[in-house]
């Protein structure tokens, strides 16, 4: 056999396995996010409740997914609290990855930096902005010169979450500062 009847049978055969994988439904890397409930940890305090999971799926055997995040408020006194987490695997199909955002137990909690110094009786709008991205891995399946892409998708996506912080006042008297 010449290597121009070779590539023409090599071509052929991949041809007729792309035409038959691909008469199948083929999923993309599949995601899913979990945003918590974002509040500030009661009695007023400088601390903040966040974080999200990021859920992919593929039918690849490699997978990675992860996030990040930013809280901000509009105060000139308050700084911002920032964080991402992301995990790679190797399974076999289907696989599953979910993935904390921060990394740890969920809700974390962090302190929003300066609340200190936030002036008694304001009340801060703050935002949770997340996001999250799933990504497999791409393989090339060929031979005689020519390669297929298999793989390789990637989902990505972002939001935020508004809430409010409230800095109570410094007064002595009952409900002297009472932001309700």
């Amino acid at each position: 056999m010449n290597s121009r009847t070779m590539n023409s049978f090599v071509f052929a055969t991949v041809t007729a396995v792309v035409l038959l994988l691909g008469s199948r439904t083929v999923q993309a890397v599949e995601m899913s996010v979990a945003v918590l409930d974002i509040s500030q940890v009661p009695n007023y305090t400088p601390l903040v409740k966040l974080g999200h999971l990021v859920t992919a799926k593929t039918n690849m055997i490699s997978l990675a997914a992860g996030g990040s995040f930013r809280v901000a408020c509009p105060s000139a006194v308050t700084g911002t609290i920032e964080g991402q987490n992301a995990v790679a695997q190797t399974d076999l199909p289907p696989n599953k990855l979910s993935v904390e955002v921060p990394a740890g137990w969920l809700p974390a909690q962090r302190e929003l930096p300066g609340f200190i110094n936030v002036p008694g009786g304001t009340t801060l709008t703050c935002s949770y902005l997340w996001t999250a991205v799933a990504k497999e891995a791409m393989y090339s399946l060929g031979a005689g010169g020519t390669s297929l892409p298999i793989g390789g998708d990637a989902n990505t996506r972002q939001d935020t979450v508004v809430f409010e912080m409230y800095q109570p006042g410094s007064g002595t008297r009952d409900n002297n500062g009472c932001i309700h």
